[in-house]
């Protein structure tokens, strides 16, 4: 439900153009990254970038990994 919130309100398409202008292999922190999803889904269309994710919730990072 999130990640479709996340493209409904442009969040992804307005995060994956930022991306676009770093090289291939940057590496990309999500603080308070839940469950995740969305690094997760920017992973599939940057496949050589590195995506890390942290969150202040050990059970929202059990999820995640």
């Amino acid at each position: 439900m999130l990640n479709r919130i996340n493209k409904v309100l442009g969040f992804f398409h307005g995060t994956a153009n930022v991306l676009k202008k770093f090289g291939v292999k940057s590496h990309v922190m999500d603080v308070g990254c839940g469950a995740g999803l969305f690094i997760l889904n920017l992973s599939r269309y940057f496949q050589k970038m590195t995506f890390h994710g942290i969150d202040i919730s050990s059970e929202a990072i059990d999820m995640a990994n």
